[in-house]
């Protein structure tokens, strides 16, 4: 816990790349961070956009409880009240996440891009800060718009180098810099060509059902014409008799 809040200050106070360096020495003393980081990275990597919506809703509970928690320090509150604040932060952005599914993959993409550039960088300036929280912006923006492309290739992206950094880390291998940067592209590129595959699958059985749709509109249309037909034909033959009963 004091580690938890000791890092929500630091976020407070703009110190993003102190918290990447407890982040890192944190993965590097324990074996669980790097386990959940590896874990993590390879569900964003291979399942980025079949599982937006609930990567979305852990991306508010981030953002939430740091906001909320920043919002409270600010105005110079501690202890509960820091926590209840993060609470009310976590349940509304997460709720955002989860339903609107553009807002989603905004708060996701955004939020992958500028940590990820955090990470890797690690800048000890504001300029830098600012270039990475303005990256993450620009393709959270560009995710909204387009949606599930961004998402697929950003998500692999991403979950790629959280993986492979994690992985490398957890095997001592991080020391060899062609050996983190090799594993992190392997991953990548595989997450991208699993993503579309499946994409593509959906849209297919999408295609599919919609053509067996438009198959079954059109035979219950012929159906309801012959029978149609039936009725009109019905109807006329009476006065066919009767003209040939009167010739």
């Amino acid at each position: 816990m004091d580690e938890l809040m000791s890092m929500m200050n630091q976020l407070a106070d703009g110190e993003t790349a102190q918290v990447a360096q407890s982040v890192q020495d944190m993965m590097r003393g324990s074996i669980a961070p790097a386990v959940t980081a590896v874990a993590l990275g390879l569900v964003i990597c291979f399942f980025g956009l079949k599982l937006i919506r609930v990567l979305a809703a852990i991306t508010g509970i981030c953002i939430g409880a740091a906001a909320g928690a920043a919002l409270a320090l600010a105005v110079g509150q501690q202890g509960t009240v820091v926590l209840a604040a993060a609470a009310v932060g976590m349940v509304l952005f997460a709720c955002l996440g989860a339903i609107l599914r553009r807002v989603g993959g905004f708060l996701f993409i955004g939020v992958l891009t500028a940590g990820i550039l955090e990470w890797v960088l690690a800048p000890g300036t504001l300029p830098f800060h600012l270039i990475c929280l303005g990256a993450g912006l620009v393709l959270a923006v560009i995710a909204a718009i387009l949606m599930d492309p961004i998402i697929i290739v950003f998500s692999s992206i991403g979950g790629g180098i959280m993986a492979g950094l994690a992985a490398t880390a957890l095997t001592g291998l991080d020391r060899n810099i062609l050996i983190t940067y090799a594993g992190c592209a392997v991953l990548a590129i595989l997450g991208m060509v699993v993503q579309f595959m499946m994409k593509s699958r959906e849209v297919g059985k999408r295609e599919k059902r919609f053509s067996e749709a438009v198959k079954e509109e059109k035979s219950v249309e012929t159906e309801v014409e012959k029978a149609r037909m039936l009725l009109e034909d019905d109807l006329t033959e009476p006065d066919d008799v009767e003209k040939a009963e009167d010739k």
